[in-house]
């Protein structure tokens, strides 16, 4: 299984069989049901999908269907497209080199917006962990520049 991000504009019904998809795996409830339904569709497996499991489970009342859904996309988290890590290196590059200037760094934002969502922030968050307490100290000042332009 892979996981891409397609950037794409969806129509009424590209989000329809995201639904579609996401109901039919409700009406399972098993994790091996839930793994062939998702076999059978890998041109839905996409951080789309990840989206709209999000987006279904916050407004389900019953908890243990909303759980589901969330664990669903948590697994699907681990085939995140690896376009994200030159995208977060170039990112912090252009933060630190120009010292957060916006005129500089919001720019390259704006043409990179297909990756400014919810997986960039869970992939900013898995990289900080690993990666500030593993540098020299006298390198993390830099991390810290970075970190203090996402607060901003």
């Amino acid at each position: 299984m892979s996981l891409t991000h397609t950037g794409k504009t969806m129509n009424e019904q590209d989000v329809q069989q995201y639904l579609n998809l996401i109901n039919a795996i409700l009406q399972w409830e098993n994790s091996e049901e839930a793994n062939n339904l998702l076999q059978a569709n890998p041109q839905l497996i996409d951080t789309n999908l990840i989206s709209y499991l999000m987006a279904v489970a916050d407004n389900l009342e019953d908890e243990n269907s909303a759980d589901w859904l969330r664990q669903i996309a948590n697994s699907l988290l681990e085939y995140l497209p690896q376009s994200y890590q030159p995208f977060l290196t170039e990112l912090s590059e252009k933060v630190y080199d120009s010292e957060g200037d916006k005129n500089i760094v919001y720019p390259f934002l704006r043409e990179n917006l297909d990756k400014l969502n919810f997986i960039l922030l869970y992939t900013l968050q898995q990289w900080w962990e690993e990666t500030y307490p593993n540098i020299e100290e006298s390198q993390r000042d830099n991390l810290v520049l970075v970190e203090s332009f996402f607060q901003n």
